[in-house]
């Protein structure tokens, strides 16, 4: 037999046990590695074996069914406890003459904290359960704090977390909160909450295993075997609630059998209906397969069109081919003139003059280019230096300095930044805070609606809680403050009075009828909030009362009359708040309790005065709770509430102006930070550009004025006009073959669809609709969607025509039609601005959307030809569209990155685009062969973007 199989991996098993300061383990920590394994524990006799199996006995059973000290008989389980264990109890002794033998300890009271730490581990779900026990004294009180972690956690882990964070195991409970946050530790206030939350996790059902590991742990000899399992291993039965159970499971069954009895019957008399239901089935589908046949009759009809359609097509072929005959001779054309063209200038380039001539074109070529670049880059940096509100450099000087300075202008910006957003965080604040106030002030006054008395609306509904649960009527249980109410000659001293009587205002008075039921209730139930009340005896209620003085407290209240309790009140009015009212500093001083107008209060040696304002409120205010007319009352709640009102709105207007502030920040630290991408003068200085231009000209003039050269020139100008000339009419055959190409490929789609029937149009059925989906640029336009706010939208485009009917079409200014996906989905933030995803469409499909005339709008698509055609298709119904990074800089700039594409059959060119697109156009087209006629816009970089960007805005 092998004592210790281990193959077992199911369920959690002890990975390893920890004591710090249990027993005679004292200062340091002392670990037993189980490793998940059946551990064998031995030692001789005082080794401490008892002790760490008393310590895993502590973390795991609980208090009322533990017992230490087992294997060592009955006579001595009593004689260790867990106080003698946090403290270390290690031997008796004598001192002096005393007999009684005195224990001695390794730690005392005020410095004992004793730590029992285990971990189990589960092998089949992977986790980790450590369980963690803290016990120290408050007093002479031994305290004891619970823990459990959902992970693998050792001592000296969580000490030196705690030391990482200036914190300790201490009885300050600190601690706690990090090892929460670190660890996710659960703490619990009880071992029964404890226990139920580890038990919960190691699937025990009850707490029979805790009770029976508490008895086997220690066991030395076992008596009577079967009463021991009967006792702790077997749960107790209850026959005849199983019997019953047996029972109820038995009359069930007969009742399923009488179900399926009766089905069967059912079934069998159904079988007619259902051959009846088959014969008419089938009737149905041959009608349905007559109606089909009938409806096949339109297609063939359609033949006809057939016929037509392809006598169009052979014409538009004919047609087709005399252009493309037209274009093939002047090609030929365009290519002898090309020849003399060279000829005229290779006589040129032997002539040292014309070479210097051409050497100096060449250069001003270059020039001009550098010079439009850094014009182009000058012209961004000053809209840059606009924005960020500063002047713009004219000197390199000024340039310097304006660089120089714009690191400590970041600083500045981002320091105002800072305590701009830190204002808006505090108005927030006091915005929660009154509107809380606004929301009380609103409640109170529809509490005091129903009611005539002064009481806060919370402790009324305490009251009301307590008398719906006894069924008392709330008459029986008045507030002193509903009794109460001081004279209207009195009127002075009603801030002193209402000062002084607050608390007992809101004291409920109880009767000795009720006393009992209200005291069982409140000890019983949560009351929700505060709840102080008095027990009126009935030998109080006599009236044994002698008038009070008129310069008291009680001679200035008037207190309700005809009510039960009115004697017992007029009686502990004179007993407790016999206090002097008085505005003589000499009277004040002699009196024993004395007050006055301005609530100074004298209780025998204590003064007390309590001027401090009520939070929210502007002016010193007070809750008035006494008395039955609180008419006064809601007229100051009113007011308050009137001025509460203003406050808000005072609020939300410093918010709006501090986020608009913040706004304007963020905006300057954008500019400064583009503006360091700025690192010399030469990247936006062109007049050195300029001047080397105009020098180079001038002696071109020069060159240019000799004989020879200028009868080459002119005829070298005679051979160019021809060319162009007859480049012009090639173009506008293009264009007619370009037009021939579309109509012919057009009637071939008809003739196609022509074939097919158009079950959709027939039959009534809704056709699949174009999706246009679209998201905002801006973080300010968010699109609404029955009150759901959100970026992105996928509508058809029926609805989506009517989109200048929503409200936030105002508020969009510029459209960017962009077709790679990808780029539709990172293309940046842009102000006021909403992005569609263009996916190949026409511009058919948003012709009809009429608003886009009065919007900016940009095309962004692949550089090829297709995207320029699409481009030139936008151009048709929305002229003023212009087209985004589609220029020669950005081919220029992501050169290395073009492709092959699918190049148009013509050399038909569009009429929509600008000179610089048409010109791009064709080259695309010509280096089909090279198979260099793409740049994909995926291609195209971010930052590219962004720049292009900051040009748009």
């Amino acid at each position: 037999m092998d004592l210790f199989n281990d193959e077992a991996t199911c369920g959690y098993h002890l990975d390893f046990f920890q004591l710090y300061n249990w027993g005679l383990f004292n200062k340091n920590i002392y670990t037993v590695e189980a490793h998940n394994k059946s551990t064998l524990l031995t030692g001789e006799n005082g080794s401490g074996k008892t002790t760490l199996v008393d310590g895993l006995l502590s973390l795991l059973v609980p208090p009322q069914i533990r017992f230490y000290n087992q294997s060592s008989g009955s006579e001595h389980k009593k004689d260790r406890n867990e106080e003698s264990y946090v403290l270390g109890a290690f031997g008796n002794t004598q001192s002096g003459d005393s007999l009684a033998a005195k224990t001695q300890y390794l730690r005392t009271r005020e410095n004992a904290v004793s730590i029992l730490n285990a971990s189990f581990y589960d092998a089949s779900s992977d986790s980790f359960l450590t369980l963690l026990q803290v016990r120290y004294f408050s007093g002479t009180e031994l305290q004891r704090v619970f823990a459990l972690t959902k992970q693998s956690l050792r001592i000296e882990e969580l000490t030196s977390f705690l030391k990482e964070n200036n914190a300790m195991i201490d009885r300050s409970g600190r601690w706690k909160k990090f090892l929460s946050s670190q660890f996710g530790t659960v703490f619990f206030d009880s071992f029964n909450k404890y226990s139920d939350a580890f038990s919960q996790i190691f699937h025990l059902r009850s707490d029979k295993a805790l009770k029976l590991f508490n008895q086997i742990v220690g066991l030395k000899v076992l008596g009577n075997l079967t009463e021991f399992i009967r006792s702790n291993m077997i749960d107790s039965l209850d026959a005849a609630l199983e019997f019953e159970k047996l029972q109820n499971n038995y009359t069930k069954l007969l009742q399923c059998d009488k179900e399926i009895r009766k089905t069967k019957r059912q079934i069998e008399l159904l079988e007619p209906v259902l051959a009846t239901g088959k014969n008419w089935k089938d009737a149905v589908n041959e009608k349905a397969r007559l109606e089909f046949l009938l409806d096949a009759v339109a297609p063939f009809k359609a033949e006809n069109a057939d016929k037509l359609l392809k006598q169009n097509i052979d014409e538009l072929k004919s047609q087709l081919s005399q252009v493309e005959e037209n274009l093939l001779n002047k090609k030929r054309e365009i290519e002898n003139l090309s020849n003399q063209i060279d000829s005229i200038k290779t006589s040129l380039a032997q002539n040292e003059i014309s070479q210097r001539i051409r050497e100096i074109d060449n250069s001003v070529k270059q020039l001009e280019e550098d010079k439009a670049r850094v014009k182009a880059t000058a012209e961004k940096f000053e809209q840059r230096v606009i924005s960020a509100d500063l002047e713009i450099p004219r000197t390199e000087i000024q340039f310097t300095k304006l660089i120089s300075s714009v690191p400590s202008l970041i600083e500045k910006a981002n320091q105002t930044k800072t305590q701009l957003d830190e204002n808006k965080t505090q108005h927030a604040v006091n915005l929660q805070n009154l509107e809380t106030q606004k929301n009380d002030i609103l409640s109170e006054l529809e509490s005091l609606g129903n009611r005539n008395s002064n009481i806060p609306f919370e402790n009324i509904k305490i009251r009301s809680k307590i008398c719906n649960a006894l069924k008392i009527a709330e008459s029986e249980l008045p507030f002193a403050g509903e009794l109460l109410q001081v004279k209207s000659s009195e009127s002075e001293w009603n801030y002193a009075i209402e000062k002084l009587l607050h608390n007992f205002a809101l004291d409920l008075l109880v009767t000795d009828e009720n006393y009992k039921r209200v005291t069982q209730f409140v000890k019983e139930n949560d009351v929700g909030g505060r709840l102080v009340y008095l027990k009126t005896e009935n030998s109080a209620l006599e009236n044994n009362f002698t008038p009070p003085e008129t310069d008291t407290v009680p001679g200035k209240l008037n207190v309700k009359q005809n009510h039960a309790l009115t004697h017992w009140l007029e009686n502990y009015l004179a007993e407790h708040f016999n206090f002097r009212c008085t505005e003589d500093i000499a009277i004040f001083s002699r009196a024993e309790c004395a007050i006055t107008k301005s609530g100074l209060i004298k209780s025998g040696i204590k003064h007390e005065k309590d001027d401090r304002k009520k939070e929210g409120t502007n002016a010193r205010r007070f809750i008035q709770v006494l008395g039955w007319d609180n008419s006064q009352k809601r007229r100051e709640l009113s007011s308050l509430l009137d001025e509460t009102n203003l406050q808000i709105e005072t609020e939300k207007s410093e918010t709006q102006k501090l986020a608009s502030k913040i706004e304007t920040q963020e905006t300057k630290l954008r500019s400064f930070e583009r503006i360091l991408e700025y690192k010399f003068w030469n990247q936006i200085d062109f007049s050195g550009i300029t001047k080397q231009i105009d020098e180079l000209n001038d002696e071109r003039k020069k060159l240019a004025a000799n004989k020879d050269i200028k009868e080459l020139q002119m005829q070298l100008d005679s051979k160019q006009d021809q060319k162009e000339i007859i480049e012009t009419e090639r173009g506008e055959l293009n264009k007619k073959s370009g037009s021939l190409q579309n109509q012919l490929s057009q009637l071939q789609k008809k003739f196609e669809e022509n074939k097919k029937t158009s079950f959709e149009s027939k039959y009534g059925i809704k056709e699949k609709p174009v999706l246009v989906r679209f998201r905002s640029l801006d973080k300010k336009i968010l699109l609404n969607v029955n009150g759901l706010q959100v970026s992105e939208m996928l509508l058809p485009v029926c609805d989506f025509e009517s989109f200048d009917k929503s409200d936030l079409f105002s508020r969009i200014k510029r459209i960017f039609i962009i077709e790679n996906e990808m780029v539709y989905l990172s293309f940046p933030e842009v102000a006021d601005s909403i992005c569609i995803w263009g996916h190949g469409f026409t511009a058919t499909v948003f012709k009809s959307c009429s608003w886009f005339i009065k919007k900016e709008i940009f095309y962004f698509g692949d550089l090829d030809e297709h995207g320029f055609l699409i481009l030139s298709d936008f151009r048709k119904y929305f002229p003023s569209t212009k087209s985004f990074c589609m220029n020669s800089r950005t081919l220029k700039t992501f050169d290395s990155f073009r492709s092959k594409g699918k190049s148009l059959s013509s050399n038909f060119v569009p009429q929509n685009l600008t000179e610089e697109e048409k010109l791009i156009f064709t080259e695309l087209h010509n280096s089909a062969s090279n198979n260099r006629d793409r740049l994909e816009q995926e291609h195209i970089s971010n930052d590219y973007i962004e720049d292009a960007l900051w040009d748009v805005e």
